[in-house]
């Protein structure tokens, strides 16, 4: 069985900036990936070039053993993404966005309708799927922006900071339904969590190894069970969470 996503020195520049410089990773079926590293280390831009929302300038992308680069279209029905910056058609309500999306990905009409009303279901949304995402607050949006990037049945989920910004009961509610998609084993996650300066960011590596009680990575690790974790940023390492 090919790897749930495979990335083989990926490199990515703008301009003169060098975003992403050779970096490797391999997600097996059945694992969960967290990028850990402060803004600007390139972990953006690296779920972006795995999602095809950017091309990378070398290296080599696969998806359940799909080449992302040289068939995109195929690859992105195995994933979904779910950004950092939630983007939604303020005069749709969120039914209305989520069958958009399940008319995207050319979902028979029956299958639609009953993935759309379980997410909503899972996610909590049932008091506000039919009210216009205009009125969403944060966590609402994420939310059904989460529903969205399942509802076609990725084989791996892609997410981009996903509780930054939320409040602490919507990001109990993520974790909590990510959870849930890792015990049912059905979608192969790969997460991106900031941290802060290159001091915290070297303290939480001795998280990742054992050696800290810091409650944020605790948490991570502990309630996901992340089996890899690869650090980006100047000095950092990949480790694995058996230190």
């Amino acid at each position: 069985m090919p790897p749930a996503v495979l990335i083989e020195k990926l490199q990515k520049r703008y301009g003169a900036v060098e975003a992403v410089k050779e970096v490797s990773i391999q997600v097996e079926p059945g694992e969960i990936f967290g990028l850990l590293g402060p803004n600007g280390a390139g972990k953006t831009t690296t779920l972006r070039c795995l999602c095809t929302l950017a091309t990378p300038d070398a290296g080599k992308i696969e998806v359940s053993g799909i080449s992302v680069l040289d068939h995109p279209k195929l690859a992105r029905q195995r994933l979904g993404y779910v950004a950092q910056e939630v983007a939604l058609d303020k005069v749709l309500t969120g039914r209305e966005l989520l069958q958009l999306q399940a008319a995207l990905y050319h979902l028979p009409r029956s299958t639609a309708q009953e993935q759309i009303a379980q997410s909503i279901a899972l996610l909590g949304l049932q008091d506000w799927a039919d009210l216009k995402t205009g009125t969403y607050s944060g966590g609402l949006k994420k939310r059904l922006d989460l529903a969205a990037g399942l509802l076609h049945q990725p084989d791996v989920l892609v997410l981009d900071e996903p509780t930054v910004g939320l409040d602490i009961e919507t990001r109990l509610v993520v974790w909590e339904f990510l959870r849930q998609l890792r015990e049912a084993g059905e979608v192969d996650i790969l997460i991106a969590v900031v941290v802060g300066t290159q001091r915290r960011e070297r303290h939480r590596q001795k998280a990742v190894a054992g050696g800290s009680d810091d409650r944020r990575m605790e948490t991570i690790v502990g309630g996901l069970g992340l089996q890899q974790l690869r650090l980006f940023g100047a000095g950092l390492r990949p480790v694995g969470n058996d230190g």
